[in-house]
């Protein structure tokens, strides 16, 4: 069985949906393994133990890490420590993205961008 995480990520100009996905065996190795990467963050950094990764905080360095902002390499750290445990417990990760001004350029009617992709 697969599960899917989705999140989806917009400003004025993007519209962008990620999933990760992840066979049933490989759910609770990717959970222990991103609870050791926030664990090694927060006694390294200070950031709080339950933590939760949220890409524009941790991009940011606003609230949760906070105690990061000047930090931008362990940020980035986090991130690829991420990635790397998601591919090791054999997820999938699926970005797809669009252009809301090529959309406007492109039909004379564009459609919300949910339903623009084919």
């Amino acid at each position: 069985m697969w599960f899917a995480y989705v999140d989806e990520s917009y400003n004025d100009s993007q519209h962008w949906v990620a999933a990760v996905l992840a066979q049933h065996p490989g759910v609770n190795e990717a959970q222990r393994a991103i609870r050791a990467i926030v664990a090694e963050a927060a006694a390294s950094y200070g950031i709080a133990g339950d933590a939760e990764l949220h890409g524009h905080q941790i991009f940011h360095g606003d609230g949760a890490f906070a105690p990061m902002k000047e930090m931008v390499r362990a940020r980035i750290g986090i991130y690829a420590n991420v990635f790397r445990c998601l591919v090791d417990a054999g997820c999938w990760i699926i970005l797809r993205g669009v252009s809301k001004p090529h959309l406007v350029r492109r039909y004379a009617h564009p459609e919300h961008p949910h339903r623009a992709w084919p």
